[in-house]
């Protein structure tokens, strides 16, 4: 069945080509030939007259025609001048320039901008570095305050011919602290050991130096003078606290203060279960001429 379908498309796909070659060659060949000679072309008779509109059967003489009657001419008017359209070009180019002009100023302002930026910066980083120095100068200040505030307590209070003196010592209780034998000149209380050679001494009861020694301050200044510094001391020989202490000291350098406070902070004292939970007592720096 399908092959005989296909045997039918064949044959009437071979039969229309044929076909409509053979109507093709009718046509060439009888269709589109032109007869020869060609036809001569005819002309149209046209009746002898003088005027375009007439009336009547009998053909009258031939009269001239009327001469034209002359008229007055009219001057051209000129029209009236317009404006110019600008042209496509023109257009375009006027376009460019203010496209450019208006990305110039863009550029104008973004770098006006810029600058009071720039400007706004530096006068915020002026006020910032006046700031600092002003609290720099304010803290100096204070720390000069609270140590001349100390010295005069010192000498309105410290000495041993104070008559309102009551009691001395670095404990709680209100007499004399330290040792019948002793001086009553001295900055050493009870137990301790002397400032031997090392410039370096101490006043804590019953408690000794880890290693034997105390550490020594660092600095390099050309200044001399004792400074005291107060310290208190934990069960397990730690510095917990240690402040500069007038009384007994000679001076207020702002660098030998600095280097005995970093000295007593470094310290380590023996371990002393027995002893109160924080104990009180001084270590005493003598700075020499380097």
């Amino acid at each position: 069945m399908i092959e005989k379908r296909k045997k039918n498309k064949r044959i009437a796909f071979w039969g229309t080509i044929s076909f409509s070659g053979i109507v093709l060659l009718l046509l060439i060949f009888f269709g589109f030939s032109i007869p020869l000679p060609l036809p001569e072309e005819e002309g149209i008779l046209v009746n002898l007259g003088y005027d375009d509109a007439g009336s009547g059967a009998v053909e009258t003489s031939v009269q001239p025609a009327p001469e034209p009657v002359a008229t007055e001419e009219t001057p051209a008017t000129t029209p009236p001048k317009t404006e110019e359209q600008p042209t496509e070009e023109e257009v375009m180019t006027q376009d460019f320039e203010e496209a450019a002009a208006m990305e110039e100023q863009k550029k104008k302002e973004q770098k006006k901008r810029e600058e009071e930026l720039r400007k706004q910066r530096e006068r915020e980083e002026a006020e910032r570095k006046q700031r600092e120095l002003e609290q720099k100068r304010r803290q100096e200040n204070a720390e000069r305050k609270k140590i001349e505030e100390l010295t005069k307590n010192a000498f309105s209070q410290g000495g041993k011919n104070d008559s309102d003196s009551q009691s001395d010592g670095n404990k709680d209780g209100t007499g004399n602290q330290g040792d019948p034998e002793g001086d009553p000149n001295a900055n050493n209380y009870g137990e301790g050991k002397g400032l031997g050679d090392k410039g370096i001494g101490y006043s804590l009861k019953g408690r000794s130096p880890q290693g034997g020694k105390l550490p020594k301050p660092n600095y390099t200044a050309n200044e001399s003078g004792t400074v005291v510094v107060r310290v208190t001391v934990d069960q397990n020989g730690n510095i917990t606290s240690a402040s500069y202490q007038a009384k007994g000291s000679t001076t207020t350098s702002q660098n030998l203060i600095k280097a005995a406070l970093v000295a007593a902070r470094k310290a380590r004292f023996n371990t002393d279960n027995n002893a109160d939970a924080y104990q009180v007592g001084t270590i005493t720096y003598h700075f020499r001429l380097q």
